[in-house]
């Protein structure tokens, strides 16, 4: 497990019991493999 920016933080909690809260930690560590190679062009537009 990681560690918390602010522990404590009830606002925090709260939002992870939303249906709209959304991870992205897992993107974030796909995004910073690829920042700097041939891979880092990445559109989200369709």
């Amino acid at each position: 497990m990681g560690q918390y920016l602010n522990p404590g933080n009830d606002n925090f909690a709260e939002a992870l019991r939303t249906e709209n809260y959304v991870d992205k930690t897992t993107m974030i560590q796909y995004l910073n493999q690829i920042a700097r190679t041939k891979n880092k062009y990445i559109s989200t537009v369709q």
